[in-house]
């Protein structure tokens, strides 16, 4: 199957890596450095939980190719990047595009390709990685295979589609089929958000949060949580439902949320992220607040008292945009 991934970080690295590892004709768009690292090198990728390296060979571009065809193309960028990028998105010769990350303008996304693209169909992905990408390697955290999250924005995927994808993800690493990704998207931002407030507060450094912070932040992802109910959106994945009611599954959460938070999983899953994506959290953020605005008196103050704690967004994008520099 010819497979298109554009956007090799660290999630478009490993799903590259993923659809390599069973035989697809990959093309993958990456572009300076990086590119000619990957193009000369290889794919190089260590696995630390697994303790292994691998290293792929895909076809390296630096832009998205037009007027050639592919049977699924993966995009996978930040929803600012994937919003600039629909000009290119929509000239792709593909019977399937899926749009991979976090995107809480997803239906504006959605909206814009189908109106303007030909009749390839469109779905939206989340991947559960972590890590950090070197000068000539990625660092990839994962449990398992992993896996994609995927689904359209609304409804349930047709038959068609699970076909298309069970052709091209044939390994371990296989599409995790769900419904109303718009809402998937949405709980998703609920959960982060509150950790990226955290992890700002105490300096993208988890380890030093104390019980009652990491407390307050598993109040404020119920409260979130709690705001998407009351607006009528779904509990996406459904199994979230009694995570934040105070009963035995929350004792749970809290325990591993501190579990996290004081190992390598919150270095690596939340505050390296956190330091390189200030802008992307921001625009979930910003997103998000959209979301309160018709219901004001709906009281967050685990969410709000979080969101003070951390300071504005423009101290937080300057301080860790020019750490990177």
């Amino acid at each position: 199957m010819k497979v298109l991934v554009i956007g090799i970080g660290v999630i478009g690295s490993y799903l590259a890596h993923a659809v390599c590892d069973v035989g697809n004709d990959v093309t993958a768009v990456a572009r300076g450095r990086w590119g000619r690292t990957i193009r000369d090198k290889g794919l190089v990728i260590h696995h630390r939980v697994q303790h292994k390296t691998t290293v792929d060979h895909p076809r390296v571009v630096d832009a998205i190719p037009q007027g050639e065809h592919f049977d699924v193309a993966f995009s996978v960028m930040r929803q600012d990047q994937q919003i600039a990028a629909l000009p290119e998105l929509e000239g792709i010769d593909t019977e399937l595009l899926v749009l991979v990350g976090n995107n809480l303008r997803a239906h504006e996304t959605a909206d814009r390709l189908e109106a303007r693209r030909h009749a390839g169909r469109v779905l939206f992905g989340f991947q559960s990685t972590a890590g950090l990408r070197e000068a000539d390697r990625v660092e990839c955290v994962r449990w398992g295979a992993t896996g994609l999250d995927v689904a359209p924005l609304h409804g349930r995927p047709t038959a068609a589609d699970r076909d298309l994808l069970a052709r091209v993800l044939t390994g371990n690493y296989q599409p995790k089929w769900t419904h109303d990704f718009e809402d998937w998207l949405l709980c998703h931002a609920a959960m982060v958000l509150p950790v990226c407030f955290v992890s700002y507060f105490c300096g993208c450094d988890l380890h030093t949060a104390s019980r009652g912070l990491l407390h307050q932040m598993t109040a404020a992802q119920g409260e979130g949580h709690a705001l998407l109910a009351h607006l009528g959106h779904l509990m996406v994945p459904e199994g979230r439902r009694d995570l934040f009611d105070g009963g035995v599954r929350t004792r749970a959460w809290n325990a591993l949320i501190w579990i996290g938070a004081h190992t390598t999983i919150g270095t690596f899953c939340a505050d390296n992220h956190c330091k390189h994506a200030p802008k992307e959290m921001r625009d979930l953020d910003v997103e998000f607040e959209r979301l309160r605005k018709p219901v004001p008196e709906f009281a967050m103050p685990n969410w709000d008292g979080l969101l003070a704690k951390m300071g504005g967004w423009d101290d937080v994008c300057t301080r860790w945009d020019r750490s990177r520099s």
